[in-house]
Formats: C-alpha cells, structure tokens, sequence
C-alpha cells in the first residue's frame, strides 16, 4: 500500500477515531506543569473510564478466562519477577465485585502475554501488536495509573524475551518514566506512611525494582548508553521476602536496603534487585574511561569481589529453596563477564587483564560455572516429549550469561585447541535452542553465535 499524504491522513484518523476519551474529561496539566499547585488544589489525578477496545476485550476473555491467565502467570512469572501483588490482585482485580476498568484490562492482557510462547509464530503477532497499540491508545488519551505503569513493564519484560528491539529498549524507557511521573521510587521518603498499607507500598517498591532490573538486563549489550533509571542510594530500600509478601501477613518490622549485606534470608527478588544494582555500577564503570587507572582498577577489583560473595548467597538460596536456575546468579554472572572484558579495536572483546588483576581467574570461573547452568538445563530434558522440565518457567535473564559462555569457550578452542572447549560451547549453544522454545530472544543469540563461527573472530 502506498503512503501517500491522502493516505497517512486516513490513517491518522483511524487512530483518532480508535481513541475514545469521555466527553469533558481532560489530564490536568498542572500535574506537570506546576506539581506544587496540583498538590494543593486537586491532591490526586482524576480517575478516567477509558474505553478499551473490543479486540483487547475479546484477548482478555471472560472471568474464567482471567483466572486461567493469572493461575499461569502466577506460576511461569510471578516466581522471578513478583512485582504484581498477589493477594491484591486476587482480592481487588479478579473479584466479581470489582469493577473491570481499562488499566486493569490492559493490566490482564499483559499478563496474558507475558506467559505465551511462540514457539514457531512470531513474538510480534497480532496479539502483540494488540496490546502495544491499547498502551500507546491509553497514554495518548491521558491514562496515568499504577496499573497501567505495571502493564508497561510486563510488555517490556515481553519485549526483552523475544528480542523485540529497539521496542524494548523504549518500552523500558517508557516504563521508567511513567514510574517517574508517578512518584514510583525504592525511597524511604516515597514509601514512609503510604495510605492504602505496606503491601501496597512494597508492591510500588517491587514495581520500581522491576524496572530497574530490566533496565540494567537491556544494557548489556550495549553497553556505552546511559540507563534509564536512576542509581538508587545506599538508604533506599529493597524488596521484603517474597513468602513473606505474598501472603500478606502483618508488616515486618525493618527494611532492607542496599547497605544491607545480602543473606538467603531476603529472598530472591531482593537478590536479584542487588544483582542488578551491581550489574548498572559495572555498566557505569565501563563507560567511565577517563577515570583515573589505579583507582579504576581498584574499584573494578571491589565490583568483581561483591559480585562473587553475592552469588555464593545466591547459590545457598538456591540450593535451600530447591531451584536449579537462580536469576540472580546468572546476572551476576553477566555483570561479571561485561567487568572483565573490554572492546577491541577490532570490534571483538578480549578479557581486561590490564586493568583487572582477577581477571584470568574469572574467564575460567564464569564459564565454567555458567556451563553448569547450561548443562544442567539439558540435563532435564523430558525423554518422551523432548521438552526441558519447567522450561516455561525459565526466566529470559539466563540468556545472555549463555550466550557469553558459548562465546568464551570458542575463543577458548581458537587459543588453545582443546576439544572439550569445542563442546562446551556446543552444549551451550543447545541449551540456548531448547530455551528458544519459551523466549525467542534465545533464537536471536544462536544467530549472533552462528556469525561469530563464519567470521572465525574469537
């Protein structure tokens, strides 16, 4: 079809026509334009009835449909990423008596799409391009909700799996903003006597951190960009445990934060908030390049000694909760492997002897931990149906760390020879192949492995 003026004009009006915003509503500007006015006169933003549209309804299904969506959310993604309350959710999102608003719905379809998989159709289909459209329909019309922020980050968790670039990369930015506009922070301040009750508050806390998470995660390979979110502080605080939260007992009595040391005590997602958090200090000290060298050295040696203890705490928790696969470990593993190397002029990467003293000793630490991980995922292949065990359930933070690994040990073979490094890299390689079945981002790393094997540049 041709994209004439006449055309684009139609089309515009199309998109016009599709956004429907109810008569005499309008977002207060003020909010942005004079926030401290806004507190004073109107202390809230007046809630809107966007109408959503009849495909993402029909997505979205009926109530039984609903509860079948969130019982497979709950179980695929809420274990590695609980930023969604599940006594809340259960209690105010799928109640009958509960009215179905438009953040909500697109809030479902998310979670609806979070858990799909593929497999041989394109993550950019039609239910995708769906519930991307309904978010951008809903920002343009003035949609700022809490719920609405936790649909972005669901579509950029989405994104992130599949490979979905540079949408995902925006989507992230998209979500950090929103996050920002809503007061969304890990803060004390932001979080101190929040009137809906702790288990609010912490899901605003955990919603920020997921944020934060994916920010870091999108950055790795591409290193050299600043973040999208800002670098929390030493006082602010991290996630509770997960147990703890999801039932929602009575409110613990102290925060952790990040001046906290790390101990399988504080449950996963509060490990992997501080995997994180490592993983943007080591993207900051890459792009730092006129710092002065000692002290560049210096710190890059007190990053990789932090990274290490907080994956041994991660391998305990682990190990003491029954996990195989353990996203803080496999992020700490890549925050590790973007420490030790640096770029050449050639355009590859080569480990940063020079500038880190430790660094011989990691290349064989971190593959070899990492082909663990790897070779235990093949390991749970299901004889009759060919399919990894809980594959579903796999989060996409795996997927760089095994891609790096099948990267080193090739680089290993060039240099040394050996064959078992020619399998190694193979094993990971099939291990990235069987996770392509849930994340089709998996798909796009075997693609970079099979260029990296044409050029012969290791």
């Amino acid at each position: 079809m041709s994209t004439t003026p006449a055309n684009q004009i139609d089309s515009v009006a199309d998109f016009r026509s599709e956004v429907t915003i109810p008569c005499g509503y309008a977002f207060p500007t003020v909010y942005f334009l004079d926030n401290e006015m806004f507190k004073r006169s109107l202390t809230e933003i007046p809630r809107m009835d966007f109408q959503v549209s009849a495909g993402i309804r029909n997505l979205v299904g009926s109530t039984e449909d609903r509860q079948g969506a969130a019982l497979l959310y709950f179980r695929m993604v809420h274990p590695w990423m609980p930023f969604i309350s599940k006594k809340l959710f259960y209690d105010q999102l799928l109640s009958p008596l509960a009215p179905l608003r438009a953040e909500n719905i697109l809030l479902f379809a998310c979670m609806k799409l979070a858990v799909s998989s593929p497999r041989d159709n394109s993550p950019r289909n039609s239910q995708y391009l769906t519930v991307k459209l309904e978010l951008f329909k809903a920002e343009i019309a003035g949609v700022l909700t809490f719920r609405a922020l936790q649909a972005w980050v669901l579509m950029s968790l989405y994104e992130v799996g599949h490979g979905i670039y540079p949408a995902a990369y925006i989507s992230i930015s998209t979500s950090a903003r929103y996050a920002s506009a809503l007061g969304v922070t890990a803060s004390r301040e932001s979080l101190s006597g929040f009137p809906s009750g702790w288990i609010s508050a912490e899901e605003r806390k955990r919603t920020w951190w997921a944020v934060r998470i994916l920010d870091c995660y999108a950055n790795l390979g591409i290193r050299d960009r600043p973040l999208a979110t800002k670098d929390p502080k030493q006082d602010d605080t991290l996630p509770m445990d997960d147990v703890a939260w999801d039932h929602g007992g009575p409110e613990p009595r102290s925060a952790f934060t990040l001046s906290t040391p790390p101990s399988p005590a504080m449950g996963r997602f509060n490990l992997l908030a501080q995997a994180a958090n490592l993983l943007g200090q080591v993207l900051r000290h890459i792009c730092e390049h006129d710092a002065d060298r000692e002290f560049h050295a210096q710190e890059a040696e007190i990053l990789e000694r932090t990274l290490i203890a907080l994956t041994n705490v991660s391998r305990e928790e682990s190990r003491t909760r029954g996990m195989g696969i353990c996203g803080p470990t496999t992020v700490c593993h890549s925050a590790r492997v973007a420490l030790n190397f640096r770029a050449t002029a050639s355009g590859t990467e080569s480990w940063a002897i020079d500038d880190i003293r430790v660094a011989p000793v990691a290349k064989y630490e971190v593959a070899e931990e990492i082909l663990k991980l790897s070779r235990w995922a093949l390991s749970t292949v299901q004889p009759n149906t060919g399919e990894l065990s809980n594959a579903d359930e796999v989060s996409p933070f795996l997927l760089d760390c095994m891609y790096r690994t099948a990267t080193l040990y090739a680089q290993l073979y060039c240099e040394v020879g050996d064959q078992a490094y020619a399998e190694a890299s193979k094993d990971a390689k099939k291990a990235l192949s069987w996770l392509n079945r849930r994340w089709a981002a998996a798909g796009e790393y075997i693609t970079l492995l099979d260029a990296w094997d044409a050029s012969h540049i290791y």
